[in-house]
């Protein structure tokens, strides 16, 4: 029992001289005692107390004694090593999903429970990582969001993973973990310049079929805000390192940061479709007024994704900026728009930009107070 308290498996071996024909067996003589210590991988301490830190919750699925399993999660460190349940205890397999929550350490496991828990953790709105080698861990490794496998593991087991490690350092999943999270954190940042011109482009298309008029711009001039605005910031932001924790669903963030921005967009066109002969506009000039406040929407949007601000935030957002109203002045007749606003038409541009503005900040107020 001891050795079990410190973590280690005991063998016993013995002999005897009757000859075994019924299932109890006879008097054994011991003449040896075999005791097996599992010794922690590489860096294995050091991760455990990473992920941690990281508000990550690590759980320990073995088949093993769950006294041994607790004591040797304890030399490697995990907090919460007397948070253990030895499943052989439990009557149902239903059991399980009210238990994921309650333990770090679920110990004498059978293979299809393995899977039991990855499934219970995802039904709990947790995205579950899982590290396992061998054939009885192929089930919950393809059950998981992310799998990850050993060099020695069977071929099953790496087959099913997307992950394999070259070696047996776990230390190399922190630089996993901060690739993910760049990844995702940036694509999502991003993603919301890219959901303001489907956002508003569809709303416009609805807009236009409602009142009979036709779409008041061409592809060209989509495809330079695409260009300057859209892909020249993403290529920036996307290479940036980002190591904040993935919150919130992808596209309900990407979505929530843009629609604002494309209700502004659509704010200005209508009024400028109502009004425009009132205040004796042209509708060659108005289309050139609405492009232009497309483009300073859009690149309001840049700033906050330029937040916090950088050296490298502001070149992006001053050349973004600069860029695009450079490129209007020069392309002005590939983009087939008149900049020869007269005064009162410049003005009228610039207080819709103005009030363009304002909503913006307003917006900025209110997610903040509400932690979007």
């Amino acid at each position: 029992m001891n050795c079990k308290k410190n973590g280690k498996r005991v063998l016993g071996i013995a002999y005897t001289k009757s000859i075994i024909s019924e299932p109890e067996l006879p008097e054994l003589e011991i003449i040896a005692i075999a005791v097996l210590e599992d010794p922690l991988r590489k860096n294995a301490k050091e991760m455990l107390g990473y992920f941690k830190d990281q508000g990550i919750d690590v759980k320990i699925i073995s088949g093993d004694n769950a006294l041994t399993v607790s004591n040797i999660a304890k030399k490697a460190g995990l907090k919460d090593y007397d948070s253990y349940i030895d499943l052989s205890t439990i009557n149902t397999d239903a059991e399980i999903v009210d238990l994921v929550d309650k333990y770090s350490i679920f110990a004498r496991v059978l293979p299809h429970q393995k899977s039991i828990i990855v499934k219970a953790l995802q039904a709990k709105q947790h995205k579950v990582a899982m590290t396992g080698d061998g054939v009885n861990d192929v089930i919950a490794l393809r059950e998981s969001d992310c799998s990850i496998t050993l060099p020695e593991a069977t071929d099953s087991a790496k087959q099913v993973s997307q992950i394999v490690l070259l070696n047996s350092d776990f230390s190399v999943l922190k630089d996993v973990m901060m690739e993910g999270r760049r990844v995702v954190n940036n694509i999502t940042k991003v993603a919301r310049i890219f959901f303001i011109k489907t956002i508003y482009s569809v709303l416009l298309s609805i807009f236009c079929i409602l009142t009979n008029m036709e779409f008041p711009f061409i592809p060209i001039q989509i495809t330079l805000v695409d260009l300057v605005i859209e892909a020249y910031t993403s290529f920036f932001i996307t290479f940036e390192k980002n190591k904040k924790p993935v919150t919130g669903s992808f596209l309900r963030t990407a979505l929530t940061n843009a629609m604002p921005f494309a209700i502004v967009i659509m704010f200005n066109i209508i009024f400028l479709t109502f009004f425009r002969d009132t205040l004796g506009i042209s509708q060659e000039i108005a289309t050139t007024m609405m492009y232009l406040l497309i483009g300073f929407v859009s690149i309001l949007a840049v700033q906050e994704v330029c937040k916090p601000y950088t050296k490298v935030h502001v070149f992006l957002f001053v050349t973004t900026a600069v860029g695009f109203y450079v490129a209007v002045i020069l392309f002005k007749n590939l983009l087939q728009i008149s900049l020869a606003l007269q005064p009162n038409e410049l003005i009228i541009t610039l207080i819709l930009a103005v009030i363009s503005y304002i909503l913006i900040t307003i917006k900025r107020s209110v997610y903040k107070r509400k932690n979007i």
